[in-house]
């Protein structure tokens, strides 16, 4: 279950899907069409991502938080913002659901002691979990504050931008979160 954040992720990854002999998800965000990038490999460069390996996108020391597609983009702003008020976030862009890349969440959780996960979808039963409940044996006693998640309040989600917009988490709002937990 691919879920690229950026266009030149997106490239890569998906020629990576092509050459896969299994079935593969692609999720694209609606939203990052009109996203402009400044990662967008040259037409004639083959560039495959492997599944299963995720991207820190920031390196830091005081929190991890950890998200995918259109939430890599939000939170990428907000830890940008909170380097300037002294706070090390280190963000890691999943790029796969499928395979999930714990290796790379536990050894940064290892090193921060604290651990965010962003999605756009719903809390309940939702990808955020599901990382925090694989990872858990492995940094337990590695953590200096409960996991915390952000997602999406569990209720229907308007078709009404003006009424979708303000459920979902935004960098405002993820740096709030990660101000509180550091």
């Amino acid at each position: 279950m691919v879920v690229p954040s950026t266009a030149g992720e997106c490239k890569g990854l998906l020629k990576t899907a092509i050459r896969d002999n299994d079935p593969v998800m692609f999720f694209e965000h609606k939203m990052l069409y009109t996203t402009k990038f400044n990662d967008v490999p040259e037409v004639e460069e083959d560039v495959c991502i492997p599944f299963g390996r995720a991207r820190i996108v920031a390196e830091g020391a005081d929190i991890t938080v950890v998200t995918n597609s259109m939430m890599t983009i939000k939170a990428e702003k907000a830890v940008r913002q909170l380097q300037k008020e002294g706070i090390s976030a280190e963000l890691i862009d999943l790029r796969t659901i499928v395979p999930l890349d714990t290796e790379t969440i536990i050894r940064s959780v290892k090193k921060t002691g604290k651990l965010l996960i962003v999605d756009e979808g719903h809390l309940s039963f939702g990808i955020t979990g599901e990382i925090a409940s694989r990872i858990m044996p492995d940094v337990f006693y590695d953590l200096d504050a409960p996991i915390q998640r952000m997602g999406t309040a569990d209720v229907p989600l308007p078709f009404s931008p003006a009424l979708e917009f303000p459920l979902i988490p935004d960098e405002k709002k993820i740096a709030a979160k990660i101000r509180e937990m550091v």
